[in-house]
């Protein structure tokens, strides 16, 4: 249960907002404002669903890694199972505080992105009007 909460449940939450920006993508004409907010909404999911997969797979990758020590496959490390690899794999599983972290510090990377690529849209979108739909500088000369 602490698995689904922590891992896949940020996961369904960003493919939620991913579909319903899909969903939207027809509404907004390009090089819009809305546009600019829709693309930075959509890449903010996308970042979002990409940190905590790859979390949640290397949380899975290194229980695995952790788990193959096991060599009576009863789920407990006897002392005759303890090796230096099994240390090592022990502490990838419990030490790592960026997988267990990641939903917030995923929050945090995928905003900074959606807001850099927001800001960019908005000087865009702004070139764009200003020049009357043209985006390319042709002065005649």
């Amino acid at each position: 249960m602490k698995i689904f909460i922590f891992k896949i449940l940020p996961i369904i939450f960003g493919l939620v907002g991913f579909l319903i920006l899909i969903r939207r993508r027809n509404k907004y004409p390009k090089n819009s404002l809305k546009w600019t907010f829709w693309l930075s909404g959509l890449i903010f999911c996308s970042i979002y669903i990409a940190y905590n997969a790859i979390a949640l797979g290397l949380d899975i990758y290194y229980k695995m890694d952790y788990s193959s020590f096991d060599l009576n496959n009863n789920g407990n490390m006897e002392m005759s199972e303890w090796t230096d690899d099994a240390k090592i794999a022990m502490e990838k599983v419990t030490g790592d505080t960026a997988r267990a972290f990641a939903p917030i510090v995923g929050i945090i990377y995928s905003t900074v992105i959606a807001i850099i690529v927001l800001i960019s849209g908005l000087i865009w979108s702004n070139i764009v009007k200003t020049n009357g739909g043209r985006t390319t500088h042709n002065n005649g000369s």
